[in-house]
């Protein structure tokens, strides 16, 4: 990674302006039976969430294919048919981190819950693309 897309992609949130504001984000609990699912809303700003449609798109999107166990993937057009920008980013993830943290269970199947996976995940569906319901 250049430096030049590292700093692009590190200047694309705005500490600055979630500070003021850091109670714009809620969270939706979606009520499924034995299961952690929720959805934060508001994390980001427009602006924010713009910077990270126009670098990942400026990075470029490949098909998402599906994992299929033990490390694989393949492609699977019955089941999703969309595009994913992958990138690796501790210090994006360790931003959104501090933003939604107090949101978070402090324990997550026996475990503390620490830090979010870096590895940030861009998903596309343009008309008639989708990822059919799944578990």
């Amino acid at each position: 990674m250049s430096d030049q897309s590292k700093s692009s992609w590190e200047t694309i949130l705005n500490k600055k302006e979630f500070h003021a504001n850091p109670e714009r984000i809620q969270k939706v609990d979606l009520n499924i039976p034995g299961k952690l699912a929720f959805v934060l809303e508001n994390v980001f700003t427009p602006q924010e969430s713009q910077g990270f449609i126009d670098m990942s798109e400026k990075d470029g999107y490949e098909m998402a294919l599906v994992n299929v166990g033990l490390g694989r993937q393949q492609k699977m057009e019955h089941i999703r048919n969309g595009y994913r920008h992958i990138r690796d980013d501790t210090y994006i993830s360790e931003q959104i981190y501090e933003r939604i943290q107090k949101y978070l269970p402090e324990k997550f199947d026996f475990l503390k819950v620490k830090e979010l996976n870096e590895r940030l995940r861009f998903l596309r569906y343009d008309n008639g693309e989708y990822f059919k319901p799944h578990n």
